[in-house]
This record gives C-alpha cells, structure tokens and sequence, in this order.
C-alpha cells in the first residue's frame, strides 16, 4: 500500500455546502427551509457533477426572485463555512513523511468551491492529487469514481485504502475490493494507518 485515497469534507475540512451549512443560511438570511431544501436537492448533483456552475445554482435555488442581500454576500457565508478540522492534516502529513506514501483526495464538491478550498486551505501541500466530482463528471458512490481513482494511481484495489467519514462511500468502496474504513476522529484514523502501513515495512 503506496497510496491513501481521503475524502476531503468531513476528514480534512468540514463539508462545504451540507444541511447544517444551508441550516445557518436560512436562519441568517431568513429565507423559506422547505423551498430552499426543494431546489437544492434539484440542483445540487447537477453543481457537483459539474454540469453546472455555483452561479447558476444560486441563481436556481436562492435568488430567483429579489432578495435584500446580493450574491456576494450570500456567497462569502458560503465559503465561511469551510473550516479546517482538527488533527488530521499533521497525521497524513506525518505518515507521508514517515512511510513515502501519496495521498489523493476523493471529493464530491463544485468546481468553485474546490478551487476556494484547495488554495484557502493550501490542499496542495498535502495531497498529492485532487480528484474532484465536477471536474471529472462522476459522484461518489458511482463506482466509476473509484475506478477511475484507482487507474490515475495505476493501483489494484487491494493496494490503496480509502478514508471517508460517510459509511455509504465506504461501503461503496469497499465493494470494489478497496479496503476502506470510516473517519471518526484523527486518533483512530491515525492508528489504523499507522498500524497498517508500520506492518508492511516490517523484515
């Protein structure tokens, strides 16, 4: 195992754009939930298999009719609502450095909102590719995502393992032959990964 395969919200940073985000946004910008929930569940893989932009998403789900905030404002409340989470960046930093490992990011997200979060958060630094729904037209759990993951890297399934903190993708993945756990916290997600890549190395 040469490569760790990490999902991005909920791992790395917390989810860009969820329930509890759209939540805040009602509540701030006192807009209707109900209406709002329906037109994101319509638009919203349509924004992360990138068939269409964030403009035209908000344009869909937020200002199609007059509101008594503009765009730049609702879409600062939207990128606030990125924030790092705790730990695990120096784990993945420490295992790449300890064992050479390469870690690739495994995100459904937009296009805009992962150029925001790769260069707020300096991303780069710590994955080594940045695979992302919109920019390959594929969401997670589509099997395709993983294979085409698992080609990029030019791996066999059993070479990689796959960090995400949804069950469902890590099911998904698992079906595939992709040995995969579920993040919690930085402590266990460190354990396994240590445990794993220090038995390996082992004479």
């Amino acid at each position: 195992m040469t490569i760790i395969f990490s999902d991005i919200g909920g791992v790395v940073l917390t989810n860009g754009w969820d329930s509890h985000a759209r939540h805040r946004a009602v509540l701030f910008f006192e807009l209707d939930q109900d209406e709002v929930n329906h037109r994101h569940d319509l638009y919203f893989p349509l924004l992360e298999l990138g068939k269409i932009n964030l403009d035209a998403y908000l344009d869909a789900v937020i200002f199609y009719k007059k509101r008594p905030f503009n765009r730049n404002e609702f879409l600062e409340f939207v990128y606030q609502q990125s924030q790092t989470l705790p730990d695990i960046r120096d784990v993945y930093l420490t295992l790449k450095k300890k064992y050479k490992v390469k870690i690739f990011a495994l995100s459904n997200e937009s296009g805009e909102l992962a150029h925001y979060r790769y260069r707020k958060f300096h991303l780069g630094s710590l994955f080594d590719a940045y695979i992302v729904s919109a920019f390959i037209k594929l969401r997670k759990p589509d099997p395709d995502f993983y294979r085409l993951a698992l080609d990029l890297a030019q791996k066999e399934p059993e070479e990689v393992i796959y960090i995400d903190d949804r069950p469902i993708l890590v099911e998904a993945a698992q079906k595939l032959g992709i040995r995969s756990i579920v993040h919690v916290n930085a402590a266990a997600t460190w354990g396994y990964l240590e445990q794993a890549l220090a038995a390996q190395t082992s004479p």
